[in-house]
């Protein structure tokens, strides 16, 4: 094993091994980007950053009906995905006066 002592660390030392990192990552990055693979994690990542509209879903049946509003079975049309949605009109929570239950609850699930 080789043993440096404290007063024996000079930067060049680092410098032969840090061009050697650099070249294997310069190596590998390059033809990383230009990669099927690549370009499948940018898609992924735009599709989860993306927010969802109502043009993105379909009302299938009505499940239920609660005191403020109503829930839906949707299904996401890109990926076919069934869901349930709460429809609850603003006039409701304007007149019960019951917005932060709304906020309470979207931000519990």
């Amino acid at each position: 094993a080789l043993k440096i002592a404290a007063g024996d660390i000079d930067e060049a030392m680092f410098d032969e091994c840090y061009e050697r990192v650099k070249e294997v990552l310069v190596s590998f990055y390059g033809p990383f980007l230009k990669s099927a693979c690549f370009e499948r994690f940018v898609q992924i990542y735009e599709y989860s950053t993306r927010t969802l509209s109502p043009s993105d879903l379909q009302a299938l049946a009505p499940l239920g009906q609660g005191a403020f509003g109503r829930v839906l079975a949707v299904v996401k049309k890109d990926t076919h995905t069934l869901y349930a949605m709460k429809e609850i009109p603003k006039a409701v929570l304007r007149k019960n006066r019951t917005g932060w239950m709304c906020l309470n609850e979207m931000q519990l699930l």
